[in-house]
């Protein structure tokens, strides 16, 4: 039983964390970073958007699959 808890626990933690730093990173992106200083700086920063973004969905899609299996 408790085993089953701590895998419930872990698995909607690490959703939790998926979806904090999902909208964290959006949200530095939305509302603090200036987009039209450097194109150079500009595109990289974008490609770092990407990044973290997907990174944020791949989490979630894993414990997904890791509640599935376990």
């Amino acid at each position: 039983m408790i085993i089953i808890a701590i895998k419930y626990i872990s698995f909607y933690s690490l959703q939790f964390i998926s979806f904090m730093f999902l909208f964290s990173v959006l949200g530095y992106y939305v509302f603090v970073f200036d987009w039209g200083g450097n194109m150079t700086w500009s595109a990289i920063n974008a490609i770092i958007l990407l990044m973290a973004s997907s990174f944020s969905i791949a989490i979630y899609y894993l414990v997904g699959k890791l509640k599935l299996v376990l």
